[in-house]
């Protein structure tokens, strides 16, 4: 893979739909990126917008905003594992960490797993970036801080 070509992906966050006294609310949110790889980092780049949709006693209202580019470096270190699926309907890239906050800032993680969603005309650059994310050195995980001593009560 050639290091200068980034992985275009898709971040999936839920709609928010509501309905009040006031009206009917429809909010959306699409993220779109994408993913660069370094000797040993990854490096995460996106821009998220939000469409809202109201409707109401007053008519039909439609907003969009974008948010500024977003950036986030993850250390390959602590990527555990990096998993291609739905090869030719709906192609994904999984991404374990071995930390559960090493995600916490891209939008729409929840945990120690970030799913990018991915073009079917992308598969082939996504097997690549797998291959590539594996071939990096991988330093062994950090370990835990240790917890100090608790003395007895009784």
């Amino acid at each position: 893979m050639d290091s200068d070509t980034p992985l275009p992906f898709r971040l999936e966050i839920p709609d928010d739909d509501s309905l009040g006294l006031s009206g009917l609310r429809s909010v959306s949110y699409t993220v779109d990126g994408l993913l660069h790889l370094g000797n040993d980092t990854l490096t995460f780049e996106w821009v998220a917008r939000r469409h809202v949709e109201s409707i109401g006693f007053t008519g039909v209202k439609k907003e969009v905003d974008e948010s500024p580019v977003g950036r986030e470096e993850v250390s390959r270190h602590l990527i555990m594992r990096a998993r291609l699926r739905g090869w030719w309907w709906a192609p994904r890239l999984d991404l374990y960490s071995r930390q559960l906050d090493t995600f916490d800032r891209i939008p729409g993680t929840k945990g120690s797993v970030l799913t990018l969603l991915l073009r079917r005309h992308d598969r082939a650059l996504a097997a690549a970036v797998v291959r590539a994310i594996e071939a990096m050195p991988s330093a062994p995980p950090p370990r835990p801080p240790r917890l100090p001593e608790i003395e007895g009560t009784g």
